[in-house]
């Protein structure tokens, strides 16, 4: 098969556009990942769009055609991916593969949600048919709930801290004062993480994600479509692999772990000849003029 490669990207800024169509958001994005790409709209073969909620909170299911539309591409296969949480991820593995079989050249991929126009109501709803309600539903569990359950689990067989879940949020909220994108940035610290309201103990408010509005999207292609923009900094699509499992949680013997994303991330290793074995070097750097007393410089690779 073909190698494929990212050509462009785009996204939008995530937070909070109640006013804004949930197809304006995607054909934002799609367009600023199709000027990147240098490729002219007539040589894109595909659009593959990821959603899980459209449906319920927008009352549109056929947003891949009503963003193509938009966007100027026409008469060529658009298709909506729902994968729950995977849904983007599942819709840029299917553009990879009509790449590297050479049934396209060029395949545009959007993920799109919106969620804060609705109330915390129909949101809930919404988010909990990524689950089978047939079965789980009857144990009144949300997904702050279940998760709460999956906290408990991991401190039971690891030993995992207040402290150790804190500092996760405590980097991933910096991380995001450096994004201008991110809907949420903070410098939080452990005393206000843990003073932050209970959601579902032992989840609290800074644990949760908040609901969000945005849309990102990337363009993929072969190498030969690639202008002399791409060539210096050539982002190779080196594996992408799909595997499922029981879409019911009591159907899962441990709450830590998910084993479709084990199988999932031993096949996309296999599929690329990586392995998860990482080396490292590290060196000291000697003081000096302008310099610390000491320094240490690491890098890491797979």
């Amino acid at each position: 098969m073909r190698q494929v490669f990212v050509a462009g990207t785009g996204s939008t800024r995530f937070g909070k556009h109640p006013q804004t169509p949930i197809e304006a958001l995607a054909v934002d994005a799609g367009a600023q990942a199709l000027v990147q790409s240098g490729i002219a709209r007539d040589r894109i073969g595909a659009v593959y769009l990821g959603n899980f909620i459209s449906g319920p909170l927008n009352g549109k299911e056929v947003l891949a055609g009503l963003v193509a539309e938009q966007l100027g591409l026409s008469g060529i296969p658009c298709t909506k991916v729902e994968g729950a949480c995977a849904s983007g991820g599942i819709a840029f593995r299917h553009a990879c593969l009509m790449v590297a079989t050479g049934v396209c050249d060029a395949v545009l991929v959007v993920g799109v949600e919106t969620m804060t126009h609705a109330s915390t109501t129909d949101m809930t709803t919404a988010l909990n048919c990524a689950m089978d309600n047939e079965y789980d539903g009857m144990s009144g569990l949300t997904f702050p709930g279940l998760f709460g359950l999956a906290w408990r689990s991991h401190a039971r067989q690891y030993g995992t801290t207040r402290e150790d879940i804190a500092a996760v949020v405590i980097k991933n909220k910096a991380h995001g004062l450096k994004n201008p994108l991110a809907q949420m940035g903070a410098d939080l610290s452990l005393d206000q993480v843990c003073a932050s309201a209970m959601i579902a103990d032992p989840l609290q408010l800074f644990d949760c994600c908040p609901p969000s509005d945005g849309a990102a999207a990337v363009v993929v292609c072969a190498k030969d479509m690639l202008g002399d923009a791409q060539h210096q900094a050539l982002i190779r699509v080196m594996a992408s692999a799909q595997t499922s499992g029981s879409a019911r949680v009591s159907q899962h013997p441990d709450l830590c772990t998910f084993e479709a994303t084990v199988a999932a991330a031993q096949q996309a290793y296999q599929q690329s000849s990586l392995t998860a074995r990482i080396w490292a070097w590290c060196r000291v750097v000697k003081a000096g003029a302008g310099r610390p007393k000491a320094a240490l410089a690491c890098k890491a690779t797979l």
